[in-house]
């Protein structure tokens, strides 16, 4: 009951109170995690990063389990300690070393960091643990395409055949397709993706881009127009704007 009025406090945004029914669960219940995860939530979701760390933290020491640590390395993401946030990671496979779902957590964490050579150990690592693992499949298949290595299409078929209604898994193997020149093929899975996440940005530069490739200008063009018009940024903002300059000129 505590804990469903912390809660509720949180959701109507009375934090003050919220903040107060935790530590009260906390002087209470001293020996459990859940008024300093209560806590923890309460500083990530007002971005008061420096007690909801201190917060994930003891309840980490309290319960050191997988769990606990993939909250404090988030709180550590979330707060811009990149590097913390991995070193908890890691800490963690010292003793639970097969641990799929921190190892992944890693993996993803290295890849925003734009560090290419480690998260490609890290997903390999777990390829060999879940084959089957579209998320981990569709991933290295990025990280594949982006340093050219051939197996990039390889492992994105796979990831494919395991997740076809997966927008993500469908872009990549699109895109993917429509750089190699299988135009066509390209075009298709893009369309899908697109068509189950349309709010995806990128996605839809790769199918402007296909369109543009597959001889579809009005189509391209349209989508662009769409895209550099926007609000939204997304990373290939500058290059579509070029493409969609190129194809008015």
């Amino acid at each position: 009951a505590l804990v469903a009025k912390v809660q509720a406090q949180q959701q109507e945004e009375k934090f003050d109170a919220a903040l107060a029914g935790a530590r009260n669960i906390q002087a209470l219940y001293p020996d459990q995690v859940m008024g300093y995860l209560l806590e923890g939530e309460l500083g990530l979701r007002r971005k008061d990063y420096a007690p909801a760390l201190v917060a994930y933290q003891t309840a980490y020491a309290k319960t050191p389990n997988s769990e606990m640590a993939l909250r404090l390395a988030n709180a550590q993401w979330q707060a811009g300690e990149r590097n913390p946030a991995l070193a908890t990671l890691r800490q963690w496979f010292t003793s639970e070393p097969k641990d799929a779902r921190a190892r992944l957590a890693l993996a993803v964490y290295l890849q925003e960091m734009q560090q290419r050579i480690e998260a490609i150990a890290e997903y390999e690592r777990l390829a060999e643990q879940a084959p089957d693992n579209a998320v981990v499949l569709n991933n290295l298949a990025w990280l594949y395409f982006e340093g050219n290595d051939q197996r990039a299409l390889r492992y994105a078929e796979r990831a494919h055949d395991r997740a076809p209604d997966r927008a993500d898994v469908a872009d990549t193997l699109g895109w993917i397709l429509v750089q190699r020149g299988e135009t066509l093929r390209g075009l298709e899975l893009l369309q899908k993706a697109v068509e189950q996440d349309p709010k995806q940005i990128s996605i839809r530069y790769h199918l402007a881009v296909a369109y543009a490739k597959a001889g579809r200008k009005d189509a391209a063009r349209q989508e662009l127009e769409k895209l550099v018009s926007g609000p939204d940024p997304f990373p290939e903002r500058e290059d579509a704007r070029k493409l969609l300059e190129s194809m008015r000129n």
